[in-house]
């Protein structure tokens, strides 16, 4: 099934985006609040009033990075 109403959320910094899975959309905020005001800006800027999605579900990821023991931050995994 494609998720056209499915949108991946993540923290970068301190600002926010969200992309469409398998849409080419893509959206970002200084919050949480301001960037669901923009995702919904951007689906319904993207989409027909017949195809847009009644429902925009949101899937929030959020990234952590650790130091590895005894080891120096020049190699990533």
């Amino acid at each position: 099934m494609v998720n056209k109403d499915s949108l991946k959320q993540t923290e970068i910094g301190s600002m926010y985006e969200a992309r469409a899975l398998g849409y080419s959309i893509y959206t970002q905020a200084e919050n949480l609040e301001e960037l669901k005001s923009a995702i919904r800006d951007a689906v319904e800027c993207h989409f027909e009033d017949v195809e847009r999605p009644h429902i925009i579900r949101l899937h929030i990821v959020k990234d952590k990075v650790l130091a590895g023991k005894g080891r120096s931050h020049k190699g990533t995994l």
